[in-house]
């Protein structure tokens, strides 16, 4: 039986490397709007990922007793929010930002994915070690679930497990929904979805 959980896991990747390697083609002569709206679409998918990372992988590999790598992919992907963040706020003109070189931003959120994405890989051994194939294939759909109902935008200082977790992040999501919907935001399906697309 295939494991569901590294291929729940690998199909985001996937996905988040084709968003992020959409982001660096332009047309020509070069239009903002379009280069915009590819970066934002990347924001999306990758917000996403993170909200079902931190409520499902960290908390499951926390659980079993693995601390310092529930601890260690808690900090990065904190980390990759604040990159996030910072990419956001550059993008859309934030005045605190205006000095801040676009590709000192990019660049974090560029090492920041990568780095989360290796200990994401890692979470994914020590949970296919220690799981029957039903229970990730349980932990894939809770992937899933979350990466659907996951915060659009970046939200790096608010609880992520718990019950004060998921009523924040349940909070968000629909705070961003409404912001998304006011804005025209256009937003995508989950990262996992999107893989049988590309």
């Amino acid at each position: 039986m295939p494991d569901e959980l590294a291929n729940s896991v690998l199909a985001s990747h996937v996905v988040l490397t084709l968003r992020l390697d959409d982001t660096n083609l332009c047309s020509f002569p070069r239009r903002a709007r379009d280069q915009h709206a590819r970066i934002d679409s990347f924001l999306v998918v990758a917000c996403r990922h993170i909200s079902a990372v931190s409520t499902v992988l960290a908390g499951e590999v926390s659980r079993l007793g693995h601390e310092e790598q529930a601890r260690r992919l808690t900090a990065e992907y904190h980390a990759l929010l604040l990159a996030l963040l910072r990419a956001k706020g550059r993008l859309c003109g934030a005045a605190q930002l205006a000095r801040t070189p676009w590709h000192s931003s990019w660049s974090r959120v560029v090492d920041q994915l990568e780095a989360l994405t290796v200990l994401e890989r890692e979470a994914v051994l020590v949970l296919t070690a220690a799981h029957a194939p039903p229970t990730l294939e349980r932990l894939a759909h809770r992937m899933h679930r979350g990466e659907r109902s996951a915060p659009t935008r970046p939200h790096p200082f608010i609880p992520t497990r718990g019950l004060i977790g998921r009523f924040a992040m349940t909070f968000c999501s629909r705070l961003d929904a409404i912001w998304d919907s006011v804005e025209g935001r256009p937003t995508t399906q989950p990262a996992a979805a999107l893989v049988h697309a590309a």
